[in-house]
């Protein structure tokens, strides 16, 4: 089988179809190693990672994989859903009263190399799949320090969360 290597933001991605994950019984959220013998590059999966060795992320899958381990421990309270159209509501006014930071964090703050490389040197210090929580605590703080427009929608959404019992 022959394939295309495809951009995908600053990196370069191999798309591995479906069946062949099956085969090696992995899926999207798999850990795998990566060896090269200098021609070809040896992608195995991984079971179980040893103590203290460290997982690469580049900036988009730390946030991924810290949105997801922090998802994992949340305990969701049952909301009726006239109770989730208005937490919904809520949030999207927040969003819409701070759209102009919103849009500027994310078109200028997020992609600069200054922020790239402050998320990169966070995802050193705290590992974003098992330390979820206090990684989207810290990327918030970051976001703040970059972008000082963006702590009032961070607060707005704290409330928002708090109100709702999610933890923000």
């Amino acid at each position: 089988m022959l394939k295309k290597l495809a951009k995908y933001g600053n990196s370069t991605t191999l798309v591995i179809d479906k069946s062949i994950l099956e085969l090696l019984n992995m899926n999207e959220s798999s850990i795998v190693k990566l060896q090269t013998d200098g021609k070809s590059l040896i992608i195995t999966p991984i079971e179980s990672i040893k103590q203290g060795e460290k997982i690469s992320y580049d900036t988009y899958e730390a946030l991924v994989a810290a949105k997801q381990s922090f998802e994992k421990k949340l305990v969701h309270k049952e909301l009726d859903k006239q109770t989730m159209k208005t937490a919904k509501t809520e949030y999207q006014g927040a969003f819409e009263k701070h759209t102009e930071a919103f849009i500027r964090f994310n078109t200028e703050i997020f992609p600069s190399k200054k922020f790239q490389d402050a998320l990169a040197s966070l995802t050193e210090k705290i590992d974003p799949a098992s330390q979820g929580e206090a990684f989207i605590k810290e990327f918030n703080n970051l976001r703040i320090q970059f972008c000082p427009e963006m702590a009032e929608l961070q607060k707005e959404i704290e409330t928002i969360n708090k109100k709702y019992n999610s933890i923000s």
